[in-house]
């Protein structure tokens, strides 16, 4: 089930297995392109996307070995799915996590992702 406060507008998630992006929230609507679907049936439409080493690598990542993957100085570590700041561990599951915790750690830029090439099942 996907938390609502844990999304931003951007974030890509998987609805019938395609990726497809939330582009705002409506009261009890998320708007993801020309289709509004209720908030609070997030766990029948909408679920998250895996992070998984294709995906990493199609954000940019450099593989470390061991599934450790560093992102713009950042190191995220898939055996564990946690994401790694000095002393501090933060939970990295998804790709809207992922998506999320770029956005914080590089001045608010996006996360660089080709939404038409990326592959969500499996």
């Amino acid at each position: 089930m996907i938390d609502s406060r844990d999304l931003r507008i951007g974030n890509i998630l998987k609805l019938n297995d395609k990726p497809t992006i939330v582009y705002g929230f409506y009261k009890e609507f998320i708007n993801h392109g020309n289709i509004e679907s209720p908030c609070k049936h997030y766990d029948n439409l909408f679920e998250p996307i895996a992070l998984t080493e294709k995906i990493m690598l199609q954000c940019g990542a450099t593989s470390c070995g061991y599934g450790m993957f560093d992102l713009n100085h950042m190191t995220i570590n898939l055996v564990h799915k946690m994401f790694y700041s000095g002393s501090t561990d933060i939970s990295c599951e998804f790709l809207h996590d992922l998506q999320n915790l770029y956005y914080h750690h590089n001045s608010k830029k996006e996360l660089p992702i080709n939404i038409e090439t990326l592959e969500v099942w499996g």
